[in-house]
């Protein structure tokens, strides 16, 4: 880990009190001034940019309408391009896309604000080796979370 001189750091901190705002490599300069060692920040950066990659699709690029043939037929899955989504069990409809969609949105978006903070308290509670033993079980609970949420809805709204 390199050091960073503290008068560099204090000027970024008070750069960021006026500006009140924090672009993605200051946040890295952060994390390694507060500790966080190398292979878990490049663990953690790497599972938040998946997040927030399947949080722009399913912000932006999924389509708020189904085609009429997930109406007439029991699909249980839905792809566009390189995204799919797969839920045996339950049929995508018109009358169930949108709570689905919205749901995913919303707990995809929550799940990769609060991932990184209950990591960084892992490790800063405990260290490296509880944030190797919790952070998957965490991350596995918050995807089934998503994925439990997903049906619920689904069922809901037949």
């Amino acid at each position: 880990m390199t050091r960073i001189d503290n008068e560099k750091f204090g000027d970024l901190i008070r750069r960021l009190r006026r500006e009140k705002h924090m672009t993605q490599k200051e946040l890295v300069f952060l994390l390694f001034r507060c500790g966080l060692p190398w292979e878990q920040l490049k663990e953690l950066m790497k599972i938040t940019a998946m997040m927030l990659l399947f949080g722009v699709w399913l912000c932006f690029l999924i389509p708020r309408q189904l085609p009429p043939y997930y109406d007439q037929n029991k699909i249980d899955y839905f792809t566009q391009g390189p995204f799919r989504i797969h839920m045996p069990g339950l049929s995508f409809s018109n009358r169930n896309w949108f709570y689905i969609s919205r749901v995913l949105r919303i707990f995809l978006l929550a799940v990769l604000v609060l991932y990184p903070l209950a990591c960084c308290i892992l490790f800063f509670s405990g260290g490296a080796d509880l944030w190797d033993l919790l952070s998957p079980i965490l991350l596995t609970a918050a995807l089934a979370g998503m994925a439990a949420s997903a049906y619920a809805a689904a069922r809901k709204h037949r």
